[in-house]
């Protein structure tokens, strides 16, 4: 007959392997998750809430995976608590970096805006239905503004975090690059806005072009 600590120890030492299985489902969500961030098309085909769910994912097994290796038992107990732990930290990490430089959990495709030499004023880019599309190359879509400052699109507005670049154009196809800085930096790019009219589906995107002063002087009357 079998003693009671003899049946206690196997049942303990089939723990060590769930928490295993526990490891394994934030692995493979963890990975799936990395590549919402690495690859926009990926990112914004998932949305936010598949990469809500994905981070559940990352989180619970980890949490499970402690539990079931602290009252486990055998060689494979410390290896499933040590890779818990972790999988929990490295979760909290990405969490953490996305949520103070990225802003969003979603990563998107970035744009090239392109603006007349020498234009000073409000840039104003309504997405509509009733518009030809953005150009896209290499990853990235291209904004060219033209001199009224006003440019419709049926591109959408994609969701999440990107490094967007602003440059002024010339006929001749030179670019010079315009920074988006803080206060006091000698930044061009300025009061970045999205509007949404209601009872229309378009949405209009707004930002400054010129000096910290001009835009001082012009932050209250965004384009028409």
């Amino acid at each position: 007959m079998e003693s009671p600590s003899s049946g206690k120890e196997k049942a303990r030492a089939r723990l060590s392997p769930l928490a295993f299985c526990a490891v394994g489902i934030a692995v493979a969500a963890l990975l799936t998750l990395h590549m919402t961030w690495v690859s926009p098309t990926v990112s914004q085909k998932l949305g936010g809430r598949t990469v809500t769910i994905l981070s559940y994912l990352i989180f619970y097994p980890s949490i499970l995976g402690l539990f079931l290796a602290a009252f486990g038992s055998g060689k494979w107990r410390w290896g499933a608590f040590a890779s818990s732990v972790f999988l929990f930290c490295w979760w909290f990490a990405l969490a953490t970096v996305a949520g103070i430089s990225m802003g969003a959990v979603l990563a998107r495709h970035p744009t090239s805006y392109l603006i007349p030499m020498s234009y000073v004023g409000w840039v104003r880019i309504e997405h509509t239905d009733d518009a030809a599309p953005l150009e896209f190359s290499k990853g990235r879509y291209i904004c060219r503004v033209p001199s009224n400052g006003v440019l419709r699109t049926s591109s959408p507005i994609e969701d999440g975090w990107a490094q967007d670049e602003y440059f002024y154009y010339s006929e001749a196809g030179n670019l010079r690059q315009l920074r988006a800085t803080g206060w006091g930096e000698g930044g061009m790019i300025w009061g970045n806005r999205l509007e949404q009219r209601q009872g229309s589906r378009n949405r209009i995107e707004f930002f400054y072009v010129g000096s910290e002063q001009d835009f001082r002087r012009n932050s209250g009357t965004p384009g028409s």
